[in-house]
């Protein structure tokens, strides 16, 4: 007992040799094990300054906290809440449309920008249109499915 406590005191390496050993971990599995851990508490960090500045937005009675229903349903419900990327203020009476997985939103978005005068928009309406169909139709076109009209 009382050469562990002196070992303890005058060689620490010794006890964590002992405890690497215990491990039997490799030397790079101890490295990715080190690695992600920095990592984790880099991510932490970034998530702790996050919600400190949902708490100063909140305090400032800039973040409004909605309550959101998880019952079932099919129509139109509250899926996604939106929000300006301009300031972070949130969007009301927004309708989120996903043309990557849903036929319908895919031709929505390109009756609208068919439709609009904004030649920029139409572009890139388009040019993200386009994306989608190249993405979705590798597997889907074997099943003579596709999103396009």
């Amino acid at each position: 007992m009382l050469r562990k406590a002196i070992e303890k005191l005058f060689f620490p390496e010794r006890e964590l040799l002992r405890e690497y050993k215990k491990t039997r971990l490799k030397p790079d599995e101890i490295e990715k094990l080190h690695k992600w851990y920095v990592e984790s508490l880099k991510r932490q960090s970034e998530l702790a300054a996050e919600l400190k500045q949902y708490r100063k937005l909140k305090e400032e009675g800039r973040l409004k906290i909605l309550e959101l229903s998880d019952e079932p349903g099919e129509g139109l419900k509250r899926k996604y809440i939106v929000f300006k990327a301009r300031n972070g203020e949130p969007v009301e009476n927004a309708f989120v449309l996903r043309p990557d997985k849903d036929p319908a939103a895919w031709r929505a978005v390109f009756r609208y920008a068919i439709t609009t005068d904004n030649r920029e928009l139409r572009q890139d309406m388009m040019s993200w249109l386009s994306e989608i169909e190249r993405v979705a139709g590798a597997g889907k076109e074997e099943k003579g499915q596709t999103l396009c009209p």
